[in-house]
């Protein structure tokens, strides 16, 4: 007696498919079992899991109660497969019915499981091996073991035994799976590498080109400062700067030469950096005392800061002789109102704009010896109304741009109410006190919500300023600093559904650069065409852009 399989080796499914392959799959060997005596003999044929994991997890399956498989057949490993199972018949029908039926059962079955052969006979054997594939994975080699036993044992069996090797493939093609991977790991580390650089997460709180034009700083209160590469019309690098543990509130270049940063931070700390010979420099005199801005005159010889408890700090940062950690300011003036903004104002920038809460705004000597005056024309508020903020002009430094909460924007002329600082009978004292001269002011700029920031270019001929409302807008201006009276009320940059919290602009001869950042991390260039000018300095046009 002999027992044989001309081929040992098949896959599950039968044919793998190049996409997806059936969660259940049907495949069969062809074996065959001789008689080689001179009698009649009975043989016996069970098939099991060479693995014994294998094994005995088909053996609980199929001892499940209540349970049949989708092709009828009771739970024995060794039945016989019914006439429509037969695998004379196409395999895919059967391999649909199994997937669409809610209670299959695994099968490794032998058909016929016993047989009587006549002496020179031989009879074929269906084995039949049913199962869920995997989703996942590499194709996994199974084993299988036929054994094959006479009735009478006194016949030899030459070869009682059959190994068959079985290939299950995943649902999932490996090669598929491997490509899926690999995608999908590179999508991770775009989408990392994208939401690293898009740019800030948080508020943006300052904008500050750079003296050309070639660059943006944002300071953000996601605690980072970005500095970005405006190219023509746009933005198009994000490099961060910073990433600290503290909200960055503003950040400013050194007047004409750019070659130093200055940064102000949440808790009152100051850094600057030597962007040429790498030196960091650090100032602290009161942590915990909110830095809102600060301002660089020119000359750099001093920084200034105002903080939120009222004062005004004076830094040394004069080029070769800054220390590297001051806790001590050189001066300090203590203005009793939280303070929102600062700009400097005058000729020689000899004097400084100071506003915040309660409406107040107040004008400074810095070369000292007269107290400080407020601007007693503008409109007095309470502890919930404030000055946001203030800008001036570089080649108009009395004309003074102020917005507040309550949705005003306001020009002025402080030409007249400086403080001045005269001598007399060898005491410095200031001079007379004279109310500023209102140029224009107007409500109508961003539907009376509060305007949180405005920019003026170098010449005084435009004004910005972004709002909660969400617009940015731009207003163009005549000689004398009111509103032209062809835009009266504004143009209409952009419109967003976040309130714009920052905004700069820079003129070119023949271009607007306006930069604006949005409550939600937004930061944008927006470029705005006008014509050559050819008027004096401090002319400006008569018509809009």
């Amino acid at each position: 007696m002999a027992l044989s399989c001309d081929r040992p080796q098949t896959t599950l499914p039968p044919a793998p498919r190049r996409w997806r392959n059936p969660t259940v799959a049907i495949s069969t060997y062809e074996l065959q079992v001789s008689n080689q005596s001179n009698s009649n003999q009975q043989v016996y044929t069970e098939v099991t899991y060479e693995n014994r994991q294998d094994q005995q997890q088909l053996e609980a399956a199929l001892m499940a109660p209540g349970e049949v498989d989708a092709l009828g057949s009771p739970p024995s490993p060794s039945a016989p497969l019914p006439p429509e199972a037969h695998p004379s018949e196409p395999l895919a029908a059967e391999t649909e019915a199994l997937n669409e039926a809610p209670n299959w059962q695994p099968r490794l079955a032998i058909a016929p499981p016993q047989q009587v052969l006549a002496p020179g006979d031989t009879a074929p054997l269906i084995l039949t091996v049913c199962r869920r594939l995997p989703w996942l994975g590499w194709p996994r080699r199974r084993r299988l073991q036929v054994a094959a036993t006479l009735g009478d044992p006194t016949v030899e069996f030459r070869q009682a035994q059959q190994t068959l090797a079985l290939d299950v493939f995943p649902v999932i093609p490996f090669w598929l799976q491997i490509f899926s991977g690999v995608t999908g790991l590179l999508l991770v580390l775009l989408l990392w590498w994208f939401y690293a650089n898009q740019g800030h997460q948080g508020t943006i709180n300052s904008l500050n080109f750079s003296g050309q034009g070639e660059e943006l700083l944002s300071a953000s209160d996601d605690q980072s400062l970005r500095r970005w590469r405006v190219d023509g019309r746009e933005i198009i690098g994000r490099r961060q700067l910073i990433r600290t543990n503290k909200a960055v509130r503003v950040a400013q270049y050194r007047p004409v030469d750019n070659n130093q940063l200055w940064v102000g931070f949440e808790n009152g700390d100051i850094q600057g950096w030597d962007l040429l010979l790498d030196r960091e420099y650090t100032l602290s005199f009161n942590r915990d005392d909110r830095i809102f801005d600060l301002v660089l005159p020119n000359q750099g010889q001093t920084l200034l800061s105002g903080h939120g408890s009222g004062q005004v700090l004076a830094w040394n940062i004069a080029p070769g002789q800054i220390p590297l950690a001051q806790s001590e300011p050189l001066d300090s003036i203590d203005l009793g109102f939280a303070i929102q903004s600062m700009a400097l104002l005058g000729n020689a920038q000899s004097h400084l704009a100071v506003a915040g809460r309660f409406n107040r705004l107040v004008l400074l000597n810095l070369s000292g010896g007269s107290a400080p005056q407020i601007v007693g024309n503008y409109p007095s508020g309470d502890g919930n109304e404030y000055i946001l903020d203030v800008a001036t002009a570089d080649n108009k430094p009395n004309l003074l741009a102020v917005a507040d909460n309550q949705g005003r924007m306001s020009l002025w002329n402080v030409n007249n109410c400086l403080p001045q600082t005269t001598v007399e009978n060898g005491e410095i004292t200031g001079g007379t006190e004279t109310p500023c001269q209102l140029i224009d002011d107007w409500l109508t700029g961003h539907g009376g919500l509060p305007v949180r920031t405005v920019a003026l270019t170098a010449d005084g001929c435009y004004l910005v300023s972004g709002g909660d409302d969400g617009r940015v807008m731009l207003w163009p201006l005549n000689s004398q600093g009111r509103r032209r009276s062809d835009a009266q009320e504004g143009q209409q940059l952009t419109d967003f559904r976040r309130p714009v919290t920052a905004v700069n602009v820079l003129q070119t001869p023949r271009r607007l650069l306006v930069a604006y950042g949005l409550e939600n991390g937004t930061v944008k260039v927006r470029s705005r065409p006008i014509r050559a000018s050819n008027l004096p300095p401090g002319e400006c046009s008569i018509s809009s852009p």
